[in-house]
């Protein structure tokens, strides 16, 4: 089908290049196990979100990060903050209280 579908073999044929890409897409899933049981499970959408995550360049990362405004990096920072810190918040008063280092009630947690 490959070579059926060659857009150097269907050069009057606009589409002829996107059924090509799609053909040899699909040749590569089917192909590769790994890839063909994440495509039995997830989906195209699922493999392309991965292989677009496993291709993620740090430095490249990096860039897109600083190059966004000020505040937009503050959000995001506070954000990660509050997601890593609060949960730790409860094992560290819980440790506190157990040890009797404080001596205030649970209400005032």
């Amino acid at each position: 089908a490959a070579l059926r579908l060659h857009p150097d073999k269907n050069q009057g044929d606009p589409q002829a290049e996107e059924r090509f890409k799609q053909v040899k897409e699909a040749h590569e899933v089917l192909s590769d196990p790994e890839k063909r049981a994440f495509y039995d499970k997830h989906g195209l959408e699922g493999l392309k979100f991965k292989e677009a995550y496993d291709n993620i360049d740090p430095e490249t990362a990096m860039a897109a990060f600083l190059s966004t405004s000020r505040t937009a990096r503050i959000c995001l920072l506070l954000i990660l903050f509050f997601i890593l810190a609060v949960p730790m918040l409860f094992p560290i008063f819980l440790a506190l209280r157990v040890d009797g280092t404080v001596s205030w009630s649970w209400p005032a947690v």
